[in-house]
């Protein structure tokens, strides 16, 4: 049965996948989504990573096209740390990750990285408690942006609880069409001390098998 109080126990059958506004398809069940919960963060998010989206995927189809360096296509061990410029985080991650260029910086992302060569991308959001109920008001509306995302065929997966150092929270897997290209997206949302977080993982569905478990790493080390 689905963990989410707002979710009818109601499977998704094939006749369902063209599901109506403010409905989709969660871990087996359609979720229909409160109006109320439409908060203008949202509709922003959504466009802005609709963007940042279209300008990866073109800047792979550049960079990571045959004849590629060799050398840059290979798992680096080293490691280095990450901070956003807000001051809302850091991650370790391993060195080749780099900031994304300018023109695909999502607007009211705290930080947007990438390890282009292994098509791994990441974003930080951070909210201030003051704006949501509680935690549990900030993971609906966060599914709700999941489950909005500018791709076909969107699917939310199951809430897996998690444990970010100290912090706790949840994660849940997005697949999706964007463009024509299968993605797969792992978001996780963590209650902080100052603040609620979410970071925005995702790779093309043809990678998953070795970029799940790197970015699970990365994100394993998320510290306010």
């Amino acid at each position: 049965m689905s963990e989410q109080p707002w979710a009818e126990n109601h499977p998704v059958r094939p006749d369902q996948q063209q599901h109506a506004v403010g409905q989709a398809p969660v871990g087996g069940y359609v979720l229909h989504i409160p109006p109320r919960r439409r908060k203008p963060w949202i509709w922003v998010v959504l466009g802005v990573v609709l963007v940042v989206l279209a300008g990866a995927f073109t800047w792979l189809a550049i960079d990571t096209a045959p004849g590629a360096a060799p050398s840059k296509r290979g798992e680096e061990v080293r490691t280095k740390v990450i901070s956003a410029p807000d001051g809302s985080g850091r991650f370790t991650t391993p060195v080749d990750w780099t900031e994304m260029p300018g023109e695909y910086q999502a607007e009211g992302a705290s930080m947007t990285y990438g390890q282009i060569y292994q098509e791994r991308y990441l974003m930080l959001f951070a909210e201030e408690k003051s704006e949501f109920d509680d935690f549990a008001d900030y993971e609906e509306s966060a599914i709700m942006l999941m489950a909005n995302l500018p791709s076909e065929s969107t699917r939310v997966g199951d809430r897996e609880p998690v444990r970010i150092g100290k912090l706790s929270g949840a994660r849940y897997e997005v697949t999706g069409v964007f463009d024509g290209e299968p993605c797969v997206f792992w978001f996780t949302v963590i209650e902080g001390q100052r603040r609620y977080y979410q970071v925005m993982t995702w790779t093309l569905a043809s990678r998953r098998d070795s970029a799940e478990p790197a970015l699970a790493e990365v994100v394993a080390t998320f510290e306010e």
